[in-house]
């Protein structure tokens, strides 16, 4: 899996529009995490994943 694509994932696992890998192949769900991540350059996703994991506990 490409970096891009792990990014993808995490971002869209902790958004909750991705539960299992092969639901990147929704395309809306994709393109939906995608322009997230498009829309917010300047934000450290591992920081971000973290925190939102941090909520789940």
């Amino acid at each position: 899996m490409s970096v891009e694509d792990k990014l993808n994932f995490a971002v869209g696992r902790r958004l909750g529009y991705y539960y299992y890998l092969k639901d990147m192949q929704n395309e809306v769900e994709n393109t939906a995490v995608t322009k997230y991540i498009k829309e917010n350059p300047n934000t450290d996703f591992a920081l971000f994943c973290n925190e939102c994991r941090a909520k789940m506990i």
